[in-house]
């Protein structure tokens, strides 16, 4: 018998090998990457580097839209997801992203002014800013109050959300 025979004749199965792992399912994973980086002429560049995961307690899909933020405050649609199943929120403002020229110094300065205001209710004064070409992920335990208002004419955004 040739030696690859031998070896597979010798196999044992999965569950009585313990040289393999059992790695149990787990279900629907969420991942975060987060890099920040501070830097200053002539010295090193300070940063702060976070990955983090979660399985999920749903396995959902995912809801992703592409949205407009205009200057009047709109609450945000949840899609198929409730106040109870929804988990994380993500907004991410595209402004100036993917430009397919470069824009004039006025376009730019304009496109600058396309922050984005998240607040956790509609009876907030305080508010999150995401500046154009920035994503933010939102945790809150009513999501369905979240609402969303460009401080100048309207933003593209891309809107997600994933299960708890």
């Amino acid at each position: 018998m040739s030696e690859p025979a031998k070896n597979e004749a010798n196999k044992k199965p999965p569950e009585e090998d313990p040289n393999l792992l059992a790695i149990p399912a787990m279900g629907d994973r969420l991942t975060m990457v987060l890099r920040l980086y501070h830097e200053s002429p002539g010295e090193e560049p300070i940063s702060t580097h976070k990955a983090v995961d979660k399985f999920l307690e749903e396995s959902e899909q995912p809801w992703v839209r592409r949205i407009t933020v205009t200057e009047h405050s709109s609450q945000i649609d949840l899609g198929w997801f409730t106040k109870d199943n929804a988990g994380l929120v993500c907004l991410e403002n595209t402004e100036g992203c993917q430009l397919s020229v470069n824009p004039t110094k006025e376009e730019a300065k304009q496109t600058s002014k396309k922050i984005v205001e998240v607040r956790l209710s509609q009876d907030d004064e305080e508010y999150l800013s995401i500046p154009p070409g920035w994503a933010f992920p939102i945790l809150t335990s009513s999501p369905n109050k979240l609402t969303f208002r460009c401080q100048s004419g309207t933003a593209k955004c891309r809107l997600f959300i994933f299960p708890r």
